[in-house]
């Protein structure tokens, strides 16, 4: 490697040729190879330029670096490591700055050293290094990979081709006509299996649906039983009506229908609200359109709910309007058959007022289906 020459005066003339190691490279070595190497190397130099207090300096860097890298081993990994580390390496560089400052000023003449000895013993340092780190840190390494690994495969299960779209409008639709299908009496009983181990958004996004599905299937069969269990169908029976004192049974047949109405009004909007938010969790966020559409879907939800609560209360009204005046009428096979025409009047008026909103009821059901299959 060819010698550099700096001007110098006679005493440095005078010297023997120095063999150095060239400051720059040095540093570059250090960024690679730790500063370890590179505190060897620099102080190194500053005991054959005669400078033993800049050469223990120098180590100290070494030192404090071994120090840290030694107690990484044992430590779990923190980020004060790092910073440290960084820091050293500033250090370092100022200590390189300042030799290559002195054997300028000093018009210091020497020979570089070869830097093929110092890049084997770097990649030493770095095997090492290396190898400890991993053997002190396999638990947390492995964990680490666990999670990259999941995370690529989350990536890879969020790519939503327009072939998955398709397959979701597909398979949503068929689900939406079983939702709406009945069996011959009446009762709902579909079953929507998920799909195992979904591969994309679409399939995740079907299971969310089916999982929406059944919870309406469950919420309506549900409040079936237990209006039911109160014996609520039986509110209009002529003959239960006609029973003495039945005007209590009746008063608490329809607070309870009423409580069980707004308890599954209540679970019904529950159910909505975790469909839209794992859908939107999917979607990473609902855009306008869709935002707008889930807010009109909840409404009409919350008002479907409303004209049941409504029903029933019109249905007491009917109820508590025989118990007053049991005794001037009778149920013939066309109907309850009064004996005053008034009681006969305020009867119509709120059975009209009973069918229209049992109207009002089955066209949100229909639109509400509608819509369903649209989207």
């Amino acid at each position: 490697m060819s010698e550099r020459f700096y001007s110098s005066n006679e005493e440095q003339q005078s010297l023997p040729q120095l063999k150095l190691h060239e400051p720059l490279p040095t540093a570059i070595l250090a960024f690679f190879f730790t500063p370890l190497l590179g505190a060897i190397m620099i102080s190194s130099n500053w005991k054959k330029l005669n400078k033993p207090e800049s050469a223990s300096r120098t180590m100290m860097i070494f030192y404090a670096y071994l120090v840290v890298l030694i107690g990484s081993y044992f430590a779990p990994p923190i980020a004060i490591f790092p910073i440290i580390i960084i820091l050293l390496l500033i250090i370092f560089w100022f200590n390189v700055h300042h030799q290559s400052k002195h054997l300028s000023e000093n018009n210091i003449t020497y020979t570089p050293q070869s830097i093929a000895k110092p890049i084997v013993c770097g990649l030493c340092i770095i095997i090492v290094s290396y190898s400890l780190t991993i053997y002190s840190k396999w638990d947390y390494l492995k964990a680490e990979f666990s999670k990259v690994e999941q995370i690529l495969k989350q990536v890879q299960q969020q790519q939503f081709t327009k072939a998955d779209l398709a397959e979701l409008k597909q398979r949503a639709a068929t689900d939406v006509a079983k939702l709406y299908s009945e069996t011959g009496d009446g009762s709902r009983t579909v079953n929507f299996e998920l799909i195992k181990n979904p591969k994309n958004i679409g399939e995740k996004m079907t299971n969310v649906l089916r999982i929406r599905y059944k919870e309406i299937i469950d919420l309506d069969n549900g409040y079936d039983r237990d209006l039911n269990e109160i014996g609520f169908y039986s509110l209009m029976d002529p003959e239960r009506i006609k029973k003495p004192n039945a005007i209590k049974e009746t008063e608490k047949m329809l607070s309870s229908g009423i409580k069980v109405a707004t308890n599954y009004k209540d679970l019904n909007l529950e159910s909505y609200e975790r469909s839209i938010t794992s859908i939107a969790s999917l979607s990473n966020g609902l855009d306008s359109e869709t935002k707008l559409k889930g807010d009109n879907n909840r409404k009409a939800l919350f008002d479907l709910w409303d004209l049941e609560i409504k029903i029933i209360k019109k249905m007491g009204e009917m109820t508590i309007h025989l118990h007053e005046c049991s005794e001037k009428w009778k149920y013939e096979e066309d109907g309850y058959v009064f004996t005053n025409d008034n009681d006969l009047e305020k009867f119509n008026l709120l059975a009209n007022e009973f069918d229209a909103l049992s109207a009002q009821q089955d066209e949100a059901n229909a639109k509400m289906e509608n819509e369903m299959k649209s989207e």
